[in-house]
């Protein structure tokens, strides 16, 4: 008989760096609840007391060591949701140009702000919604999957506190750092893709007082895209005029194009089921396949989906896997 071996090591490292002060119970709740994705082995590493990018750099070195592909590092104080590992190790296994991914949680502080940022030394970046999926430069540490294989680009130490307030021929030349942003500078330098996963939205608990900062009810993030018709089209990609002009557009893109009301990956889309009446893919992708299933999900029963076909794609064969017919350019089908 051959012997199966189950284990073949870590995939995923959930690292802690805590002072052992006490967890809040929704933390607790929500960390029994947050499994990763089927089948994915899974460490768990946890260093107590040390200052923090000592406890970081431990953290990274021992998921190195054991040969983990993403290292997860979650404050003892940040509630994340449930879904949070499966929905960032999709992003990670999904998109090779993502090295660092993280979820959205707030300073303590009042009125609370994002730990996202655009920018070193310009303050907490605003101008995003919630379930947007875009490239920052900074994140608090305390909701982040790292792909490992950075930690091979970048010199250690990885994370480091500096705090230096010195004088160089009379000129003031201070210089401050938390751990997470003198890392994440390190891993921009190296040409790390560094995102926000903005459909993770976590709360940053006090244990002691019980209070929680979140993103305020009146702040940017939190707004909603005004509806002012009856039907609802979603475009995916640049805007096109539409014969029928009764439909309320939302327009979502890949890149950073101003203009957009969410900027995300196609085949991962923060709308409900069913929501759009009309579904309009106006990029043309080469695998659309791939995504689907996604645009058939928000797209409602009986609703089309219209898929500009790639130039590379022979639209005779692409009728005969698909069905539906050809309108120009565009293949449309009909969600049954």
């Amino acid at each position: 008989m051959t012997e199966v071996k189950h284990n073949i090591g870590p995939t995923l490292m959930i690292a802690i760096p805590t002072l052992g002060r006490p967890v809040p119970l929704q933390w607790a709740l929500n960390f029994k609840s947050m499994s990763p994705p089927i089948n994915f082995n899974c460490d768990f590493n946890i260093v107590m007391g040390k200052e923090i990018g000592y406890a970081r750099n431990a953290l990274a070195k021992a998921a190195q060591e054991r040969g983990c592909k993403y290292l997860f590092f979650l404050g003892d104080d940040v509630v994340a949701p449930p879904h949070t590992l499966r929905q960032l190790i999709y992003r990670m296994e999904n998109m090779p140009n993502v090295d660092v991914v993280g979820g959205v949680y707030c300073a303590k502080a009042d009125p609370p702000a994002p730990l996202v940022f655009a920018g070193n030394g310009i303050g907490s970046y605003w101008d995003w919604k919630i379930g947007e999926f875009f490239p920052v430069t900074g994140l608090g540490m305390d909701c982040t999957l790292i792909r490992t294989s950075l930690f091979e680009k970048i010199p250690e130490p990885w994370f480091k506190t500096v705090d230096d307030d010195k004088f160089i021929d009379g000129v003031a030349a201070a210089e401050a750092w938390t751990e997470d942003l003198w890392f994440l500078k390190k891993a921009a330098d190296v040409g790390a893709g560094i995102f926000c996963d903005a459909s993770i939205i976590c709360e940053h608990h006090d244990v002691y007082s019980g209070k929680k900062w979140e993103l305020p009810s009146d702040s940017l993030p939190m707004r909603q895209k005004g509806v002012f018709k009856d039907k609802k089209c979603l475009v995916l990609g640049q805007l096109l005029p539409l014969a029928d002009t009764s439909y309320d557009i939302t327009r979502c893109t890949q890149s950073q194009e101003p203009g957009a009301d969410f900027r995300l990956s196609f085949d991962n889309l923060p709308f409900e089921e069913g929501q759009f009446d009309f579904t309009v893919v106006s990029d043309c992708i080469l695998d659309f396949e791939r995504y689907l299933s996604e645009w058939k999900r928000v797209t409602k029963v009986g609703s089309k989906i219209a898929v500009s076909l790639h130039p590379l794609l022979n639209p005779i064969g692409v009728l005969a896997t698909f069905g539906g017919e050809l309108n120009g350019s565009f293949l449309e089908l009909t969600k049954e």
